[in-house]
């Protein structure tokens, strides 16, 4: 096994979600590899560091009947402020996409005028001779 396979193999191993060959294969990589061996380490380290923090704070148990009762009030809002607040998220919506159009417009516009080559030959004699020199061209050559 190389470095860089036995590397993404390592937080897997760890896990003990590595079984049979490959497992194996990675256990013979890290006893001849001292660098991904110390590479380990350090993720037995990280890890041994994370599970000493303190656990993640548990949610209030009625997290759920404060959301519920939070909808119901916004329910029993009156018309009259639910229809600016839709009026507000209808005009942040419209400005949104607006900004949108004038950026890309804006980043596209072009900067000077176009760079045309000058021949002194008309387009039509350009085009002609762009089409006859090319091999399904019509003209004879």
């Amino acid at each position: 096994m190389r470095c860089s396979k036995a590397k993404k193999c390592l937080s897997a191993y760890l896990d003990d979600e590595l079984h049979g060959r490959r497992r194996k294969a990675l256990e013979d990589h890290l006893k001849r590899c001292s660098r991904c061996a110390s590479d380990l380490a350090g993720l037995k380290k990280q890890w041994a560091g994370l599970s000493a923090l303190e656990p993640s704070p548990t949610p209030p148990s009625d997290l759920w009947a404060q959301v519920s009762r939070a909808l119901d009030e916004a329910e029993g809002m009156p018309w009259h402020r639910r229809r600016r607040v839709q009026i507000f998220r209808a005009a942040c919506v419209t400005a949104c996409v607006a900004l949108g159009f004038i950026s890309g417009a804006l980043l596209s516009w072009p900067s000077g005028d176009p760079v045309r080559p000058t021949t002194g030959l008309s387009e039509k004699t350009l085009v002609a001779e762009a089409f006859d020199s090319t091999p399904f061209g019509l003209g004879e050559k």
